[in-house]
């Protein structure tokens, strides 16, 4: 955390910072009375960056009353917001996951043995890191992953709390995979 207690060091630091350049889009500004005559505000938008590359912010200050009339921001923070990928509509979501269940009759013929999906003819890379059996085909979503079969993945899709196997993220849904 760094303190700056001047206008002319606030400024020198923003002014050296990657911030130097960048355009400002507020979205939103609360306010809000506050102890002793103060207003604590808190406003949400994001910094352009010259590179274009846009980062989402909050920041939070508190303006205390000065005797002279007006105000000064005694305490101020100001935190960048991390971005999640955008998730898919609700339809969409809907959409994969009755797909993936679709692909039920086919993953019969592997549980059976009949298909030629059978761990005697992939190597250890291709298997299922659940079952150990079964060929790779279902992939998490948002993190990507395709480590299990497709009825692992429905077993761990049920759980009350789906995670990732490999790396313990959410899961928002599964995709069945197929192999051209």
């Amino acid at each position: 955390m760094t303190s700056i207690t001047t206008r002319r060091a606030i400024k020198e630091y923003f002014l050296s910072t990657e911030l130097k350049g960048c355009s400002t889009e507020l979205e939103n500004v609360y306010a809000q009375p506050s102890h002793g005559d103060g207003v604590f505000v808190v406003i949400t938008g994001s910094f352009t960056m010259p590179n274009t590359v846009k980062r989402r912010f909050t920041q939070s200050f508190f303006l205390a009353p000065q005797e002279t009339g007006g105000y000064f921001v005694l305490n101020d923070v100001l935190s960048y917001i991390r971005t999640e990928p955008e998730m898919p509509s609700f339809k969409e979501r809907m959409g994969a996951q009755q797909r993936f269940h679709q692909g039920d009759n086919e993953d019969n013929t592997v549980q059976n043995g009949s298909g030629d999906d059978t761990s005697g003819e992939m190597g250890d890379g291709q298997l299922c890191v659940i079952c150990l059996k079964d060929r790779r085909n279902a992939a998490f979503v948002p993190c990507g992953h395709l480590v299990c079969c497709c009825n692992c993945a429905k077993k761990v899709e049920l759980k009350d709390e789906p995670l990732c196997p490999v790396c313990r993220q959410d899961i928002q849904y599964v995709l069945r995979v197929y192999e051209s």
